[in-house]
C-alpha cells in the first residue's frame, strides 16, 4: 500500500514540479505555507512546586524518607559499600581470597569475596535487589 505522501511525492516528480515553502502557486490545492521556527530552548532554570522534586524534565511527588526517585521509581537508599543502580544495588569492594575466610560482611564464593546483601534484599550475585519499591506520578 502506498501511503498519501508517497503518492504526492510521485505526482510532484512525475510533473517535474516542486514546491518550497515560501513559493506563491495558483495550484488550486489547499498547500501549507510552512516556515521552520528552529528547536526551540529548554528553559533550565525551572523548579517544580512544593511537594514536588524535578527528576529529569517532570515534576513526581516526594519520595519517603530513605527512598531515592528513579524516573518515577522511589527506591530504597542503598547503604554504604554499595552502588545504587536503579532497582538494585551493585556490590562494590570484592576482592579475591583462595584460602581462609572474609573480612566481616562478605562472603566467598569460588574463592572471590563479595558483600553480604542487607537484611531483605535478594541476592543476585553480583547486586542485590532492592526490596521495596513504589511508583509515583508526574
Amino acid at each position: 500500500m502506498i501511503s498519501t505522501f508517497t503518492k504526492i511525492g510521485l505526482a510532484l516528480g512525475a510533473s517535474g514540479r516542486t514546491l518550497s515553502s515560501t513559493e506563491e502557486t495558483s495550484d488550486p490545492t489547499c498547500w501549507l505555507k510552512a516556515y521552520g521556527r528552529g528547536a526551540g530552548e529548554m528553559p533550565l532554570d525551572w523548579v517544580c512546586p512544593d511537594g514536588l522534586e524535578k527528576d529529569g524534565l517532570l515534576c513526581y511527588e516526594s519520595c519517603r524518607s530513605g527512598f531515592v526517585n528513579h524516573g518515577g521509581v522511589c527506591s530504597q537508599i542503598c547503604p554504604s559499600g554499595f552502588r545504587d543502580d536503579g532497582l538494585y544495588c551493585a556490590k562494590q569492594g570484592s576482592y579475591i581470597k583462595w584460602f581462609g575466610g572474609c573480612a566481616a560482611g562478605f562472603k566467598k564464593t569460588a574463592g572471590v569475596c563479595n558483600r553480604i546483601c542487607p537484611s531483605g534484599m535478594r541476592d543476585i550475585g553480583v547486586s542485590c535487589e532492592k526490596a521495596d519499591s513504589y511508583i509515583v506520578h508526574p
